[in-house]
């Protein structure tokens, strides 16, 4: 067990293959610890100091043999019982930041000479500050949106990245939101059935034979046109999150996800 001196609040998580937030426990005094390790198990546990958060951004990337990045657009996650809900592109953050995030991560890329798709997750904090929080040698479930918002997907690049392909152009098309669909709350879906009728939604699923509760079952994106995208390249200026905003205010993304209590639409200003 760790000793007595804590800081006012904080965070007892599970290291033990740990890939999403659900054995997480928050915990206030020492009694409150004892009893999160006793209920993970007395497994070996990391005691992480809580952050005044204000955002999640994502930065996924795609790196070759000779050391050519390709970014894809920040992602602004939004998560719902630890679990990652939403995701805007672009995210809604200033230009400095967005660009201090991408360069954070390229260094990691480049210091691990890693070549594949990565996704480096940054909390941003109250007071404006940036700070990593964790990162996914692989595609990532913050990505999944490029698969219809991006001329190159992440699944793409990681191909192209490993059998010494050119890096393929990750411009993104349109201003994107992306939903998960958790297992728990999952319908089967007559065949033939057009299941999401709303122009502009595309819906993804993983093909996996049973939905397990709070498991990834697939995802949703809806997206808009007629938008002029950013430059993803590392040497290019970062991409302008007030261009989205700007470009069209009367126009609406409309977001279609269930939830376990009821189905939800989302409007966002694009």
């Amino acid at each position: 067990m760790p000793g007595r001196r804590w800081a006012d609040r904080h965070c007892s998580r599970r290291a033990a293959w740990v890939t999403t937030a659900r054995g997480q426990a928050r915990v206030d005094s020492l009694d409150a610890l004892v009893a999160a390790f006793e209920h993970f198990g007395r497994v070996p546990c990391l005691l992480e100091g809580l952050l005044p958060l204000a955002q999640e951004v994502s930065v996924v990337l795609a790196r070759n043999r000779d050391g050519q990045i390709a970014f894809f657009p920040l992602s602004e996650n939004h998560h719902r019982d630890g679990i990652l809900d939403t995701s805007i592109v672009p995210a809604r953050v200033p230009e400095a930041l967005a660009d201090q995030a991408r360069g954070m991560a390229a260094r990691i890329a480049d210091g691990l000479d890693y070549v594949g798709t990565l996704a480096v997750e940054f909390f941003i904090l109250d007071d404006g500050r940036i700070v990593f929080n964790e990162m996914a040698p692989r595609p990532h479930n913050s990505g999944h949106y490029t698969l219809d918002a991006c001329l190159t997907d992440q699944f793409q690049q990681q191909v192209r990245a490993l059998c010494g392909l050119p890096l393929g152009d990750p411009r993104q098309l349109s201003p994107v939101v992306m939903g998960n669909i958790l297992g728990d709350i999952w319908q089967p879906v007559p065949a033939g059935t057009n299941y999401w009728p709303t122009p502009g939604v595309q819906l993804h699923l993983y093909g996996k034979a049973e939905a397990r509760a709070a498991g990834r079952w697939g995802t949703t994106t809806a997206w808009r046109q007629r938008w002029k995208p950013p430059s993803p390249l590392r040497s290019a200026p970062a991409p302008s999150s007030a261009s989205a905003s700007q470009a069209d205010s009367a126009l609406m993304a409309v977001y279609l996800t269930a939830t376990s209590s009821a189905t939800r639409v989302i409007c966002l200003p694009f």
